[in-house]
């Protein structure tokens, strides 16, 4: 493998594990907050999740993104990502 194809495999990699940590996060949040939600109908909840959703990959790109530099700096601890 050429070290083009290992940055991206390493970074698909980053990703997936910041997407599944967004994921249980978000997840957390949503079950916490409907439950102090004020009664509100069924509309507007599905609406206050799509709006957290919404968020989510704008999250895991600025995470994965700053992971990512701090990586490349030379100074940076190694992580296996397996």
């Amino acid at each position: 493998m050429t070290q083009t194809a290992d940055t991206t495999d390493a970074t698909a990699r980053m990703k997936a594990i910041v997407a599944a940590h967004v994921d249980q996060a978000l997840a957390r949040r949503i079950d916490d907050e409907l439950g102090e939600l004020p009664d509100i109908g069924p509309h507007q909840r599905v609406q206050w999740i799509a709006e957290i959703l919404a968020r989510r990959d704008r999250i895991i790109e600025e995470v994965t993104t700053k992971a990512s530099r701090l990586a490349d700096e030379p100074s940076a601890p190694t992580v296996d990502l397996q």
